[in-house]
């Protein structure tokens, strides 16, 4: 009987041990994507701070987001609103801005 139980108990701490090695394959998985993310966010800001105006910030920004994240349509389709509407844009901005 003690040999039965050490058995399991080896065989427990061997599943325990396969478990931790899964979840931290997992958390250096998700700190890998979370630099890339930043990365990504920082290339983004810096580009964005690059513009003398907030329409052009808005639109680097929004250029900037990957696909995955914002359906290529309706980015596409918030773009060519924001360059249609730009003057009037800016023009609101400042009126709101300058109060």
């Amino acid at each position: 009987m003690t040999i039965a139980l050490l058995v399991v108990v080896v065989a427990l701490l061997l599943w325990i041990e396969w478990q931790v090695l899964g979840v931290e394959g997992s958390l250096h998985r998700i700190t890998h994507k979370e630099h890339r993310i930043m990365d990504e966010l920082l290339d983004i800001m810096a580009v964005v701070t690059a513009q003398t105006t907030l329409v052009g910030s808005v639109v680097e920004f929004i250029k900037g987001l990957p696909d995955n994240a914002v359906d290529p349509a309706a980015k596409q389709a918030i773009l060519d609103a924001l360059a249609a509407n730009s003057a009037a844009l800016e023009t609101a901005i400042g009126a709101n801005v300058n109060q």
